[in-house]
């Protein structure tokens, strides 16, 4: 299945945590049903890494490394993968930072 975020989200900007947050929840549904998803970010002119932190943690969460084969992102805006890598390798002192922030929804995610 393929989501073209700028559609799904109607903006060209992924900012909103609580969105992020409900679109993770939207994709686990998917995945009920879809062993794979496209994530479209055609048109899209940013994604601010608390957005990445939310799908990517909650998602990693449930499914772990198998998160690498169900999920392929085509058409990233310019810095999008550079944020992906740099929450793997940072994740721990964001968890910290956004925790902060993260008061009113829950991020799921764990090192061990």
């Amino acid at each position: 299945m393929k989501i073209k975020l700028k559609k799904y989200f109607k903006n060209g900007l992924l900012v909103n945590p609580e969105k992020a947050k409900q679109f993770c929840e939207r994709l686990k549904s998917i995945f009920e049903i879809e062993k794979k998803i496209i994530l479209d970010f055609s048109g899209v002119k940013g994604v601010t890494q608390l957005f990445l932190y939310v799908i990517f943690s909650n998602l990693w969460d449930s499914y772990g490394k198998s998160l690498n084969e169900r999920i392929t992102i085509v058409n990233p805006p310019e810095l999008l993968l550079k944020q992906i890598d740099y929450l793997k390798v940072n994740y721990k002192s964001l968890k910290e930072r956004y925790s902060l922030f993260s008061k009113g929804y829950e991020i799921g995610y764990s090192m061990s």
